[in-house]
């Protein structure tokens, strides 16, 4: 299952001592992302039985034309961290972005998505889940940014329960916290959260998982009211930020010492 690219090809590789990260350039290496994701999002998380995909693969019709960042274990070889990431070179070509079928982000600036990359299906192995490899894909996606000259992120990001309680929470306290766009907003279409008054709700705190937190970090913004994704079992928000908002420390952290062919 080789993803068809519509970008051109730029090296982007580079490893420590355990873990070697780089973008999926063949088959095999793509299996082994959509088998990383088949274990968490199919039966760790969806509660899946083993034998729910005969294949062993979670995919859809958007991978055949993304591309799979994914971080490898030097030891045994395995992918143990993926993101997939889209852009309008691709995304015009075939099926879109996977965003489009939750929100209306054709109310996004054309430029949002003519410099964006959209992100989305990241997981990493239950036994790599260490900041280590969540900063080295984020450091693959930083140089995915820089190698493109790509300058939004864009994409769903999810909270883990059906919980519609949960999700109206998330959504008051990330408007406390001042988490939304000024200017950027998206609707829902389809299973929209409903939203009650924010007076009705109790201040109990949501705790939001760590990529979310990390999104919030970087100087990511929510765009609007979330939906109900009754397949993964989640509650998604549209998020975008700008890698020129970054906040300068982890600008540094991330696109330091960046070197693309």
């Amino acid at each position: 299952m080789r993803s068809d690219f519509f970008l051109p090809c730029r090296s982007i590789e580079f490893a420590d001592s355990r873990y070697l990260v780089k973008l999926a350039d063949s088959e095999e290496e793509i299996k082994g992302a959509l088998r990383l994701r088949h274990r968490v999002f199919n039966i760790e998380l969806a509660g899946r039985g083993r034998d729910a995909l005969a294949n062993d693969l979670e995919y859809d019709a958007y991978d055949a034309i993304c591309r799979h960042l994914i971080v490898i274990e030097h030891k045994t070889g395995r992918v143990v961290g993926t993101y997939r990431v889209n852009t309008i070179e691709s995304a015009v070509s075939a099926e879109g972005f996977y965003s489009f079928s939750e929100f209306s982000i054709e109310d996004l600036p054309a430029e949002v998505l003519r410099e964006g990359v959209e992100v989305g299906r990241a997981c990493i192995a239950a036994e790599h889940r260490n900041t280590r490899v969540l900063f080295l894909l984020w450091k693959g996606l930083a140089a995915f940014l820089q190698a493109y000259e790509k300058r939004f992120v864009f994409g769903c990001c999810s909270i883990f329960t059906r919980d519609p309680l949960i999700g109206e929470k998330a959504f008051h306290q990330l408007a406390r916290a001042d988490s939304f766009h000024p200017v950027y907003r998206v609707e829902p279409r389809r299973n929209a959260l409903y939203l009650g008054p924010v007076e009705a709700i109790e201040n109990d705190p949501v705790q939001l998982p760590h990529l979310f937190e990390l999104y919030l970090r970087l100087g990511a913004k929510v765009c609007g009211p979330p939906i109900i994704d009754t397949e993964f079992g989640t509650i998604d928000f549209f998020v975008v930020f700008d890698r020129c908002e970054i906040p300068a420390k982890y600008h540094k952290i991330y696109f330091a010492g960046l070197a693309i062919s």
